[in-house]
Parts: structure tokens; C-alpha cells; sequence
């Protein structure tokens, strides 16, 4: 592999090369370095969804994430990593747990993308951001949701081709992997929720 390989400018386009990079070379801080800019993304991305109207609470989300992102990034990268692993497995994946948690943190990279259009959206428009009931259709409400809708397909489609590569296995058997558990999960929510009402 190419010793100016990048993750952060090459893993756009290149997942699979992404993930060997990752897998084979990175360091632990390295690794430790993406997984917290990632998860400080993701909770940009996330922020929009606490539905409250105070604006300190925006600011206390992300001074808290800035913090803890090693620590949560750690978890949420190792609970999806335990899934891909276990049901990479079972249709004969290759990949150690380790690896599938460093192929996921270079699978997301596309995530970075619409980092910057939901931190413009929380700074301009607060209340809106904070808040589905007060959305209002503004420009910058329009092209952030946009822009996350293109990047969360990206990094899913990034994320299959990494799987892929960790488990050393067919595309066909990456998606069996990816959306088993998504299925599953899916299932014991209705489930749940069934339960719950019923």
C-alpha cells in the first residue's frame, strides 16, 4: 500500500483500502484520533433529536461530547464491531472483532461531510435544530438534512464495502452482515413497542 495513503483524504472514495490501512497499519491514536472527530461529528449530526428548546443544552451536548468522545466513540464503534463480527462469522468471515472496529471507524469517514452544514444549522438556527416541532424549512435546514441523507448512504455503502474487506469475504456476505442485525434490532423494537402497548 501507498506509505502516503491518507484515511482522511483517501477514505472517501477508497473503503476498502480505508479498512486494510487501518487494519494493517494504523496506530492505537491514530485510531483513537479518527474514532473521537467521528463520534464528535456524529453528535452534531445527533443533536437535532433531544427536541428542547434551550439553547445551553446544545452547548452542554457538545462540550460533553468533545470530552467523552474517546470513551463513547469506543463503545458505539465496539457494540456495531461485536455485531459485524459475530454474524461475519457465522457465514465464515475472517475478520478479528479488532478489525471490524477499525474498518467501521474508516467506513464513517463520509460522515465528516455533513459535520459542518449541522454546526451551521445549530449556530444560525437553534431553536430549529433543537427542536423538530419548529422546523421551518429555511435554507439551511434543507441543504444540512440533505447533505446528512447523502453522507449516511455513502458511509453505508463505504461501510459494506469495509466489511467486506475485514471479513475477507463477497460483497453479498458483507450486506447478509450489515443488515442481519439491523433487521433483528428492528424486530425486537416492534416487539417491544407491541408490549409496551399492548
Amino acid at each position: 500500500m501507498d506509505n502516503n495513503f491518507e484515511p482522511l483524504k483517501d477514505g472517501w472514495f477508497k473503503p476498502r483500502e480505508t479498512a486494510r490501512y487501518l487494519i494493517d497499519h494504523a496506530s492505537t491514536k491514530y485510531i483513537i484520533f479518527l474514532m473521537s472527530i467521528l463520534t464528535i461529528a456524529s453528535a452534531t449530526l445527533q443533536g437535532n433529536n433531544v427536541n428542547n428548546t434551550n439553547v445551553d443544552v446544545l452547548w452542554i451536548i457538545f462540550i460533553l461530547v468533545v470530552i467523552l468522545s474517546p470513551f463513547y466513540g469506543a463503545i458505539t464503534f465496539a457494540i456495531s464491531a461485536f455485531f459485524m463480527w459475530t454474524v461475519g462469522k457465522i457465514v465464515k468471515g475472517e475478520g478479528s472483532f479488532k478489525d471490524l472496529f477499525k474498518a467501521l471507524i474508516g467506513a464513517n469517514i463520509p460522515m465528516l461531510l455533513a459535520f459542518p452544514f449541522m454546526l451551521t444549522w445549530a449556530i444560525l438556527e437553534p431553536q430549529s435544530y433543537l427542536n423538530d416541532d419548529l422546523l421551518t424549512g429555511s435554507p439551511i435546514e434543507t441543504i444540512a438534512s440533505l447533505v446528512l441523507l447523502i453522507s449516511s448512504i455513502w458511509s453505508l455503502i463505504n461501510m459494506v464495502i469495509a466489511i467486506s474487506e475485514a471479513h475477507r469475504f463477497s460483497i453479498g456476505k458483507s450486506l447478509f452482515t450489515v443488515f442481519v442485525p439491523i433487521i433483528v434490532l428492528i424486530a425486537l423494537l416492534v416487539t417491544f413497542a407491541i408490549i409496551l402497548i399492548g
